[in-house]
């Protein structure tokens, strides 16, 4: 688990950085007392961002300024940063002469001190990894939440093993991803025949468009393929359904301009039966 996951209470983050950082007691929170001067994680959801207050209160602690922080960046800082999902960056001040003349301010990178304070940030990330799931009801709580927040919802499964579809081939046998597949097209009115090559797509299809034709929830079905594999298609829907009429149009020279001389009420001159 990473520092920063907005589904953890604060309270964890909070009990880790007390404990970790051996925060003294005048600084930590106290439940409805006065913390406008102690040391304390905030989450603003609207802009997802953390909040660590009162970050330089501790200058005398030798574990928040050396151990786990630097001169430059202490631990109460760079756990700000690793909640945020940021990596620990040390600016220095540095005044400059702009192009009209005027004295200015910018902030460069210290690649030393940033090195040293990522360092720091690292170890800490790697403390709080080993901490979280240390005490095994602070475990077990955590892995609650997390279930009943995320793992609540499964996908839906469909059961195909009961169609039997009206017209087909009876030496066709459908298996049970095509069945299964037919099913989702019945009940939800869409599928993605994503399956590899041989595993029966165009049969599924075929068989699913039969299946709501006899229904009455579609009037014609229409089946749409590329024309290199017009040949091998050709065969599949014909010897799937040997007894409904089924044209198989192909367009040897430019298609139609509009749907009426594609579809029309006689098969034209260029469709073959």
């Amino acid at each position: 688990m990473n520092l920063g996951a907005i589904w953890v209470p604060v309270e964890y983050y909070r009990q880790f950085m007390y404990e970790t950082f051996q925060t003294s007691g005048y600084a930590k929170v106290i439940d409805g007392g006065d913390n406008r001067y102690r040391i304390d994680i905030e989450y603003f959801p609207y802009t997802t961002t953390w909040r660590i207050s009162n970050k330089n209160s501790e200058s005398d602690s030798v574990t928040v300024n050396q151990t786990l922080g630097t001169s430059r960046k202490n631990a109460y800082e760079i756990l700000e940063d690793c909640l945020n999902m940021q990596s620990t960056t040390v600016r220095d001040r540095q005044e400059y002469t702009n192009d009209r003349g005027d004295k200015a301010v910018r902030y460069v990178i210290n690649p030393k001190e940033t090195m040293i304070a990522r360092a720091k940030q690292q170890q800490i990330q790697e403390s709080f990894a080993s901490w979280i799931w240390r005490e095994p009801e602070r475990r077990d709580a955590l892995l609650k939440l997390y279930n009943d927040t995320f793992n609540t919802v499964r996908p839906r499964e469909y059961d195909g093993s009961h169609l039997v579809i009206p017209g087909m081939n009876s030496e066709m046998k459908l298996r049970k991803h095509q069945l299964d597949f037919v099913a989702r097209v019945i009940y939800t009115g869409t599928g993605l025949a994503a399956h590899e090559v041989g595993a029966g797509k165009t049969a599924a299809l075929i068989a699913a468009g039969m299946y709501l034709k006899n229904l009455g929830a579609i009037h014609k079905a229409v089946f749409v393929v590329p024309n290199p594999l017009w040949d091998s298609g050709r065969p599949s829907f014909t010897a799937s359904s040997p007894t409904p009429i089924c044209w198989c149009p192909r367009w040897r020279t430019s298609p139609p301009r509009t749907g009426t001389a594609m579809f029309p009420k006689s098969p034209p001159e260029n469709m073959t039966r």
